[in-house]
């Protein structure tokens, strides 16, 4: 995904990335998961289980209060089963389940991990990637944003 992202050098996807990301290659990608997985993981299974009514799905997130924006991430978070509520905040990726017997959607995950360790820290983490952190508004909806762009509905 980062080399399709133009995206190697920094090592992350950037919600401008996300934007920009090829339909083409998201698809591929998508299909891959769920052939792979007997249509239990992949994009299109993310995309179904995001928390937005029917009605809203056409205008998205971008017309939303923040607040709501964050509670259909945390929403989403917890249903993936990316989200330890013990702890309050959200998995660390070894702690994700690599194996047909978890959630639908919950693969894949590396995209949305994946970011420096400025960016966790913004978020409440420590040290590089998601783990440890909160949610934050911009990165899951502005992927669920462009999977509805390129046909995922």
């Amino acid at each position: 995904m980062l080399k399709a992202a133009d995206r190697t050098e920094a090592g992350w996807l950037d919600p401008g990335s996300l934007t920009r990301f090829p339909c083409l290659d998201l698809q591929t990608i998508d299909r891959l998961w769920s052939h792979y997985s007997q249509g239990k993981f992949g994009f299109r299974a993310q995309w179904l289980s995001y928390p937005i009514p029917k009605r809203s799905r056409t205008s998205f997130t971008s017309t939303l209060p923040a607040r709501v924006v964050q509670e259909q991430v945390l929403d989403f978070t917890k249903k993936m089963d990316w989200w330890t509520d013990r702890m309050e905040f959200l998995k660390y990726y070894k702690q994700l389940n690599f194996s047909l017997e978890a959630p639908k959607g919950h693969l894949p995950a590396l995209w949305f991990w994946t970011i420096p360790w400025w960016k966790a820290v913004q978020n409440g983490g420590i040290g590089p990637g998601r783990g440890g952190c909160s949610v934050d508004n911009q990165t899951l909806p502005t992927f669920m944003a462009r999977l509805r762009v390129c046909g995922f509905e």
